[in-house]
């Protein structure tokens, strides 16, 4: 019972990495990652962007969001420094998106 237990809770690991993978870039070159929230494209873009920069942390935050203030997407710079390596490692893998 307690390895077909794990056996599923493997199984949903694995659909969360793929669907993360899918909603989210990983630039090692740049160091940044990208959270799509609202799919690539959200209608009408995304128009304002929201730097969030604090000294106790590394890296850098930008929160973007759509013409009606909802928040479409979150880039991460220095994103090796604050991600955890084992989601830099299922979007490594991902590879870049077409």
């Amino acid at each position: 019972m307690r390895q077909a237990r794990r056996a599923v809770w493997l199984d949903n690991m694995r659909m969360i990495e793929r669907d993360v993978a899918m909603a989210t870039t990983f630039d090692a070159e740049a160091d940044a990652a990208y959270i799509y929230l609202a799919g690539e494209s959200p209608v009408g873009g995304v128009t304002r962007t929201v730097v969030v920069e604090d000294q106790r942390v590394a890296g850098m935050v930008n929160l973007d969001f759509d013409s009606d203030g909802r928040l479409v997407g979150v880039e991460v710079v220095g994103a090796m420094d604050v991600l955890p390596q084992s989601l830099l490692d299922v979007l490594s893998a991902a590879g870049p998106r077409k």
